[in-house]
């Protein structure tokens, strides 16, 4: 359950922008499949293989960005 909560709360943050990213990817490299001329398994393996890698690289780029600009909770201790 309080997994569910954190990827929720991180999609909410970051948006779509891994996905985003990972579509864009995978639409460039098909595209540079056709015109290479390789099989059709070929150009679905590298699409959804750079889409994987690109968009998880991505996310977790980001949200390691985003923890180091977030300041330290204050303490109450004295």
């Amino acid at each position: 359950m309080a997994r569910n909560s954190i990827r929720q709360s991180r999609r909410r943050r970051l948006g779509p922008i891994g996905t985003v990213a990972a579509m864009c990817t995978a639409s460039a490299v098909t595209l540079v499949g056709v015109m290479l001329g390789l099989e059709p398994h070929v150009i679905l393996l590298r699409a959804a293989g750079s889409a994987i890698l690109m968009g998880s690289v991505l996310t977790f780029g980001l949200s390691v960005i985003q923890m180091a600009n977030t300041p330290p909770a204050k303490s109450n201790r004295q």
